[in-house]
């Protein structure tokens, strides 16, 4: 009998050896976090809010989304419009014990742990009204306060300030459970930049390419 769907092709896992990164560089791909709803205002004007929404917190630090949304987009400049420049908005954090940073901490090693906090951008999303960024915060806050920095010139908003409590940040890092031991060699994830065609292709494209010239 016809059907509309062709099989698909047959795919094979390439071999990708997936290392431990060190807990400032991102989120261990062995644990399942523990999600918190933060749910905060950052800046909020006429034409413009910015929140932090939820966070999915690790036993090491936490990934949390920062949404922004825009009520017309026809009112802003063409430099405030590019969200994804990284001469927009800056958002930065600081702990109780006087550690901080802001966003696309540039990591140095992956072998010397930094004294300071790791903020890093991540994955985003971005519409004529709304965008949504995550964000990987390294390391898991102390008790006391959080604060969040929000500026963003380019749209005429000035240096804001939003402070949380790191309490329900800890309890539910005492909730994340690892899923599994971590074996490099034997865990297929995504290491840095590597993109997703290194993990399944074709079983008829070598998977070495050396091979390829033989």
């Amino acid at each position: 009998m016809n059907t509309f769907f062709k099989p698909l092709s047959s795919f094979t896992p390439a071999p990708a050896p997936a290392p431990m990164l060190p807990p400032w560089i991102d989120a261990p791909l062995n644990v399942m976090p523990w999600s918190v709803a933060l749910n905060f205002t950052l800046v909020q004007t006429g034409d413009l809010t910015a929140w932090i929404g939820s966070a999915r917190v690790y036993r090491d630090g936490l990934k949390f989304e920062l949404l922004v949304a825009q009520r017309d987009p026809s009112a802003r400049s063409a430099a405030a419009g590019t969200f994804f420049a990284r001469d927009s908005f800056r958002l930065g954090v600081s702990l109780s014990d006087g550690r901080s940073s802001e966003q696309d901490h540039q990591v140095t090693s992956l072998d010397e742990q930094p004294r300071g906090v790791v903020l890093t951008q991540g994955a985003g999303s971005s519409s004529a009204r709304f965008s949504r960024f995550d964000y990987w915060m390294w390391p898991l806050p102390p008790p006391g306060p959080v604060t969040f920095a929000f500026v963003w010139e380019e749209a005429g908003i000035r240096e804001t300030l939003a402070q949380i409590d790191a309490a329900p940040l800890i309890e539910a890092a005492a909730q994340a459970r690892e899923l599994w031991p971590f074996v490099p060699g034997n865990n297929p994830g995504f290491s840095v930049g590597e993109p997703l065609r290194a993990f399944y292709r074709p079983a008829s494209e070598p998977n070495d390419p050396d091979e390829s010239a033989q």
